[in-house]
């Protein structure tokens, strides 16, 4: 069977993980998926998340404020068969209200509806939970890889105007969406190889405990400092996200990249820049995603003003 033809991924992606600062807070989360059974078998989620307070005097000093480990088991169409949580969050709710849910469209108001302290307070598991979405989205990209999924179904005109410019790499002049049209199937984006993101200090808590990556996996993973401000002044703020997936023979390359900066203050909106990493792959006409209309806000898992790290020091 003939692959489904390649277009080229994100570039320059980055090669480290920047020191923990005096005082700051940082905030890790993983987000494992695989298919032990086979590309249509069953998805199993491996979802790991920490806050670490680092010092304000010495960065070995460090205190752990949160932690949260989910095991997921998702069937063939991405409903929740079983889950499964540990660590040692405060106020954990009964997530058997999961059961039966199809991790998609929905899923978030869903969360929304049934967790909505953990969605005020912005803690790691709903994060977690809110971020799942994504990446069992992103999950697919195994079987694209595989040349596992069913033939385009439907004219080509009708996925284009479901997906066309719901982000960069979907652009309606980019290059994935006229790769479509020319060839009537998905292209496979494929990224350069994922550096390690080894810490500038060799920081063995720089990032949360995460088990190796199985070929045939995909791996979306994030980082979100929130630093100490000067008195009257702002947190700053340095995230990083990256989706990733690991062939049969190991090797691990990004799928999407990006970093932020940016501020918040306490009792007032933040402000946020975007980084120059690219957040999809690359194509013809590629071209950067379209600004946030007015009144665009983050959600409340995803920032630090209204979340757990920036709030430590209140």
């Amino acid at each position: 069977m003939t692959g489904p033809p390649l277009v080229a991924g994100p570039q320059a992606p980055a090669t480290s993980t920047p020191a923990r600062s005096l005082g700051s807070v940082r905030r890790t989360t993983s987000i494992d998926t695989v298919r032990p059974e086979g590309p249509h078998g069953a998805l199993v989620v491996d979802a790991r998340g920490r806050d670490l307070r680092t010092g304000e005097g010495d960065a070995k000093q460090a205190d752990v404020l949160g932690k949260v480990a989910l095991t997921l088991r998702l069937d063939a169409a991405h409903t929740v068969v079983d889950v499964q949580a540990d660590g040692h969050a405060a106020d954990v709710p009964d997530l058997r209200l999961l059961l039966g849910a199809r991790v998609g469209s929905g899923f978030r108001r869903l969360l929304d509806q049934a967790m909505p302290a953990e969605r005020d307070r912005g803690s790691i598991l709903y994060l977690l939970l809110d971020d799942l979405v994504g990446a069992v989205l992103v999950s697919g990209y195994a079987l694209l890889h595989a040349d596992a999924l069913p033939p385009q179904s439907g004219p080509v005109d009708a996925t284009v105007t479901r997906l066309g410019d719901q982000c960069a790499g979907w652009a309606l002049d980019g290059g994935f969406i006229a790769n479509l049209r020319d060839a009537g199937r998905l292209a496979t984006p494929h990224g350069p190889a994922a550096p390690l993101l080894a810490s500038l200090e060799d920081d063995p808590r720089a990032w949360h405990d995460m088990a190796p990556l199985p070929p045939d996996a995909t791996r979306r993973r994030r980082r979100l400092d929130v630093l100490a401000p000067d008195p009257g002044g702002p947190h700053l703020i340095d995230a990083h996200f990256r989706d990733t997936h690991v062939d049969g023979d190991g090797n691990e390359t990004v799928i999407h990249e990006y970093a932020a900066g940016g501020s918040s203050t306490p009792g007032a909106a933040g402000s946020s820049t975007c980084g120059p990493r690219p957040s999809c792959f690359r194509g013809r006409n590629a071209r950067p995603p379209s600004p946030a209309p007015n009144g665009w806000r983050a959600r409340p898992s995803m920032t630090c003003g209204s979340g757990s790290a920036a709030s430590s020091w209140a």
